[in-house]
C-alpha cells in the first residue's frame, strides 16, 4: 500500500463462503422432519456467494454467487440472468473456479469501481488482496484495459487473523440474512401458524430466487461501519475511531433475539445458542461427509458410477499431465489471442485435467499407506526421500489449479 501510495478508498478485499441457503436450526421441527426423509437433503443444498468492499467501506461491489445449476426451475423459461441483483454462474460443485473469478473481476469489480473512482474524484488505480484459495488467478489474468487494478496476495496461514471480510463482514451477513429468512417465514405463513404451513412454504415455495432476494437485502444491510472496521487487524489507518451518522450497525444480539421471537411466533423451538450454531454451520467448510454425499448426488444425476470399468495406469496420467504442460506452453507462447487462451485453458483444467490429479493424488495417499502397514518398521517411519519429493511434485501441481 505505502509503494503504489494507495488510499483507503482504493484498498479493496474480496473473499467467497458456502451458503447452505436452507439449512434451519437442528431443533427445528422443520428440520426434525427433514432428517426423516430419504434421499437427497435439500438443507444440504449449498451455493457459493463473493462479497467484496473497500477499506473505507464506501464501495460495495455486486456479490457473486456460483450455484450448481445454469437455469434453475425457479426462474422459468427465457429468464435473463443478466438482470439479477448478483452475479450468476453456475458449475456442478458450485465452485469459484479461476475462469468464473475472472468474469466477475472483469465484468463486474472493474466497471463497478472504475464508476466510483470517476463519481468521487479518486485516482483510477486498486489494490486487490485476496487470499491464496486455487480460484483466485494472479494479476497478470485481467484484461489489458485493467492494469490500474493490482491483485496482491495475502501471506500464507493468516487469513483467519487479517483478511477483512472474514474477520467481520461475512459472519454479520449471515446473520442478517437468517434474520431476513425468518421474518419471510412469518410473513408468509402468519394467517396459518402451524407446522404444516411453514413446512409447506418452506418444501415447495422458497427457491432459489427467493434466497437471491434475501441475499441482495443482507448485503445492502452491512453498513458503512462494519465494511470499515473489518479491516483494523490490517489496515488500522483507514478505520474511522466512530461510526459516521446514520452508520450504527444493528446490535448482534438484538439480530438474534428478534429472530428468536420470530421463531416462536412460528412455534418453533429456537435460541440464540441454536442460531449461534447455525452461522458457525454455514461458515465451516463442507466436512468429508459433506463432499462424499454431494459425489454420490453427482454420479446418480449424470448416471455415472463409482467405478471404472477399466481403470487408468498411473502412467498414463503422468503423461498427460507432461503433454498438457507442453501443451500449455506452446500455446501461451505463440498463440496471438492470450486473455482468451488462457481461459480456455483454466476452463480445460478446471473441469478436465483436475479430475486426473485428484485420481493420481489419492492413488500416491493409498500407496503410502499401504506401505505403511505391509512394508515393516523400516517403511512406517516415513516415505524415502524420493518419494517424499514425488508427492510433494504431486501436491504442488494439485494446488496449481
Amino acid at each position: 500500500m505505502d509503494e503504489g501510495g494507495y488510499t483507503a478508498n482504493q484498498v479493496f478485499n474480496a473473499d467467497e463462503t458456502g451458503l447452505f441457503w436452507k439449512k434451519m436450526p437442528s431443533r427445528s421441527y422443520i428440520t426434525q422432519e427433514q432428517n426423516k426423509l430419504p434421499g437427497k437433503k435439500i438443507m444440504k443444498d449449498r451455493l457459493t456467494f463473493l462479497l467484496c468492499g473497500n477499506a473505507t467501506g464506501l464501495c460495495k461491489i455486486k456479490p457473486l454467487l456460483v450455484y450448481k445449476s445454469e437455469t434453475p426451475r425457479a426462474f422459468g423459461k427465457n429468464f435473463d440472468k443478466s438482470t439479477l441483483p448478483v452475479f450468476w454462474r453456475s458449475n456442478k460443485k458450485a465452485w469459484v473456479t479461476r475462469v468464473v473469478f475472472k468474469d466477475w473481476l472483469n465484468e463486474v469489480f472493474a466497471p463497478e469501481v472504475k464508476a466510483f473512482f470517476s463519481e468521487n474524484s479518486i485516482e483510477e488505480k486498486a489494490l486487490l488482496l485476496l487470499d491464496n484459495a486455487p480460484g483466485h488467478p494472479p494479476g497478470d489474468s485481467l484484461l489489458p484495459g485493467n492494469s490500474w487494478i493490482r491483485i496482491e496476495f495475502l501471506p500464507p496461514n493468516t487469513t483467519s487473523i487479517l483478511q477483512p471480510m472474514d474477520q467481520l463482514v461475512i459472519a454479520n451477513f449471515k446473520k442478517l440474512y437468517t434474520k431476513l429468512l425468518f421474518d419471510l417465514l412469518f410473513e408468509r405463513c402468519q394467517l396459518e401458524l402451524d407446522s404444516m404451513s411453514v413446512t409447506k412454504f418452506w418444501k415447495e415455495s422458497f427457491n432459489i430466487k427467493e434466497c437471491i432476494v434475501l441475499i441482495t437485502k443482507a448485503w445492502k444491510k452491512v453498513t458503512q461501519k462494519t465494511l470499515n472496521t473489518a479491516w483494523r487487524p490490517l489496515y488500522p489507518a483507514a478505520c474511522q475511531s466512530a461510526p459516521g451518522p446514520g452508520e450504527e450497525d444493528e446490535d448482534e444480539d438484538a439480530i438474534f433475539a428478534d429472530i428468536v421471537a420470530t421463531a416462536r411466533n412460528l412455534n418453533m423451538e429456537v435460541d440464540a445458542n441454536d442460531l449461534t450454531a447455525l452461522v458457525q454451520e454455514n461458515t465451516d467448510d463442507l466436512s468429508v461427509e459433506d463432499l462424499r454425499e454431494l459425489a454420490a448426488e453427482l454420479a446418480e444425476a449424470t448416471g455415472e458410477t463409482a467405478e471404472e470399468e477399466e481403470p487408468i495406469k498411473s502412467a498414463d496420467i503422468k503423461n498427460l499431465f507432461i503433454h498438457w504442460d507442453k501443451v500449455q506452453e506452446f500455446l501461451m507462447a505463440h498463440h496471438p489471442k492470450k486473455f482468451e487462451v488462457e481461459q480456455a485453458l483454466d476452463h480445460v483444467e478446471a473441469v478436465g485435467v483436475k479430475h486426473f490429479r485428484a485420481m493420481l493424488k489419492a492413488r500416491e495417499k493409498q500407496t503410502t499407506i499401504d506401505k505403511f502397514f505391509t512394508a515393516g518398521p523400516s517403511a512406517a517411519a516415513g516415505p524415502s526421500g524420493t518419494a517424499q519429493k514425488r508427492a510433494a511434485a504431486i501436491d504442488l501441481a494439485d494446488d496449481s489449479d
